[in-house]
């Protein structure tokens, strides 16, 4: 299906395994509030008391610790410098929204639905995001290391060099994912098919995946990734 104006014009293009590939991104090209820590955080608890949704907004260093903003719907928002720990935001809605240098790390934002996100220079260590609807997304230098990805459903997502170790992908459905350049030491991706996708641009160490290894066929790997891979099965490999 041919995609709009809009959509052409707020899109990345990257070339995979030869072929041009294109991920939709949010288009923030229009007037927003700009709010600044402890104005950003009141308007959040009056939109929360609400029930209203929070849309273009540009959030500049809010603050939040262990405060609970869970089932909410942020669309259109930048979200720069800001600190968000240990927060409960499970069930949320995040369209068309771009991160810069944020720290999500520890939050639980599982069951959440995110379409065209970008999140460039981001913590999200031990961030829960399981059972997650992930939508034409990019993730560029962020620390992704402990955080949990179980039972997502993925579409349309760029990796770009992204720390990914430890990370959990179980029980997930991956179409058109895309790795690069990424530290993929220690992920679970156990029943989680890998079929069609490039690690060959990443450091790929030691993966949890099944008895049967069925997640890793089809996947494209190097001599000497697969060469690490092929501990799995038990195999010593002799030098000549």
């Amino acid at each position: 299906m041919p995609c709009t104006a809009e959509e052409a014009s707020s899109s990345v293009q990257f070339f995979y395994r030869g072929k041009p590939m294109k991920i939709l991104q949010p288009d923030l090209s229009g007037t927003r509030i700009r709010l600044e820590k402890e104005e950003a955080y009141a308007y959040l608890l009056r939109h929360k008391k609400e029930e209203e949704d929070v849309t273009g907004v540009h959030f500049v260093g809010l603050f939040l610790d262990e405060e609970s903003f869970g089932a909410m719907t942020f669309k259109e928002c930048v979200l720069a410098s800001c600190r968000m720990m240990e927060c409960k935001l499970e069930g949320g809605s995040w369209i068309k929204n771009e991160w810069i240098a944020c720290d999500l790390s520890g939050s639980r934002m599982s069951e959440g639905y995110f379409h065209r996100n970008r999140f460039r220079d981001c913590k999200m260590m031990g961030t829960d995001l399981c059972q997650g609807n992930f939508q034409e997304m990019i993730l560029e230098e962020c620390n992704l290391g402990y955080s949990n990805w179980d039972q997502g459903r993925f579409k349309n997502l760029l990796y770009r060099a992204c720390d990914c170790e430890r990370t959990f992908f179980s029980d997930g459905r991956m179409k058109n994912v895309y790795w690069e350049e990424c530290r993929l030491a220690g992920v679970n991706f156990f029943r989680t098919p890998l079929r069609g996708m490039d690690f060959t641009k990443c450091e790929l160490g030691p993966v949890t995946v099944s008895d049967t290894f069925a997640e890793l066929r089809g996947a494209k790997v190097t001599a000497m990734q697969a060469l690490s891979l092929s501990r799995l099965l038990g195999i010593e490999i002799a030098s000549e």
